[in-house]
């Protein structure tokens, strides 16, 4: 003759609550992983525009002060160089998204 486990009204709002807490506990650790991988992007896509912008900054300084080094003879194109470059440094920069200028 098999045992027969009868289950108490107790027994199932037990159940029921034990139920709950796990799905709210669940419900906050996934609300919480999604808030720290947002954070870990974050820090991440700053660290890329910093160090893009500062590579695309760098390579734009050292070809103006390549091509001012030969201007010995006409210095009133040496501005225009130098702030020609630099903006190109910024067009550069925003065109491969490196720029910290938000518009």
């Amino acid at each position: 003759m098999p045992h027969v486990v009868q289950v108490t009204e107790h027994l199932c709002h037990m159940l029921c609550r034990l139920q709950s807490i796990y799905a709210t506990c669940c419900a906050g650790y996934r609300a919480l992983m999604s808030h720290v991988v947002q954070v870990v992007l974050g820090v991440v896509k700053f660290l890329v525009v910093v160090f893009g912008g500062l590579l695309v900054g760098t390579i734009c300084g050292l070809l103006s002060s390549f091509i001012t080094k030969f201007t010995n003879s006409v210095k009133v194109v040496e501005p225009i160089i130098i702030f020609a470059l630099a903006y190109m440094s910024y067009l550069l920069a925003e065109m491969f998204h490196f720029s910290g200028i938000v518009r």
